[in-house]
């Protein structure tokens, strides 16, 4: 057998291998983040959030925002039921943070990474972070389970009455954050420790 023809083999069974490869990435949610900006913050926080409250009452005394180059802000009201309040702006940060550094930064701006209370406003979000960033996949919202022992909570504490997962989400076992995927507006959970773009509202 040549080597020409070995060499072909190979180019023809490779082919259909990274097709497939490539169907099934973006099927499962895992877009690649081509535009991100890395931002790594944790050890300048020292963030430890075995405590679920520990979200909502770490000091913000360190806050830093200009590490976040890549800001969009919106005054689009598309929810009329946020917490606390009958409407809600929202920031997309385009710089990759881990769940709980996203949380903190959204904290740092007096709001909360984003929970969903309806269809309407996942689709809106889905459609506002399409608009600003056609590269980004995934990013964090405000849905996670904290241990083996909670379920799924709004980082902002209001009741989470309304989810999109994907097939084969949500995982039950151990910490889990959630990303949406601003492709086809499902949910995903994740490693809370990946870096995502993320979603803020204030």
């Amino acid at each position: 057998m040549s080597v020409v023809s070995v060499a072909e083999q190979m180019f023809y069974f490779l082919i259909p291998m990274l097709l497939v490869g490539s169907v099934f990435g973006q099927d499962s949610g895992e877009i690649f983040q081509n535009d991100c900006e890395e931002v790594g913050t944790e050890s300048a926080l020292n963030l430890n959030f075995d405590d679920p409250n520990k979200l909502q009452t770490s000091s913000l005394s360190d806050c830093n925002l200009n590490e976040c180059h890549n800001v969009t802000d919106t005054d689009v009201i598309i929810d009329r039921k946020c917490p606390g309040d009958e409407k809600c702006s929202y920031r997309f940060f385009r710089c990759c943070q881990s769940f709980q550094s996203a949380q903190h930064t959204c904290r740092c701006i007096r709001g909360n990474l984003t929970s969903i209370h309806n269809q309407c406003t996942n689709h809106h979000i889905k459609q506002f972070v399409n608009q600003q960033c056609v590269n980004v996949g995934l990013v964090w919202i405000g849905v996670w389970k904290p241990n083996q022992c909670n379920g799924y909570q709004n980082v902002d504490g209001s009741c989470l009455n309304y989810t999109n997962w994907a097939c084969g989400h949500p995982q039950r076992h151990g910490r889990k954050c959630t990303a949406l995927n601003v492709k086809n507006g499902r949910w995903y959970t994740l490693n809370c420790c990946r870096r995502l773009p993320f979603v803020c509202a204030v």
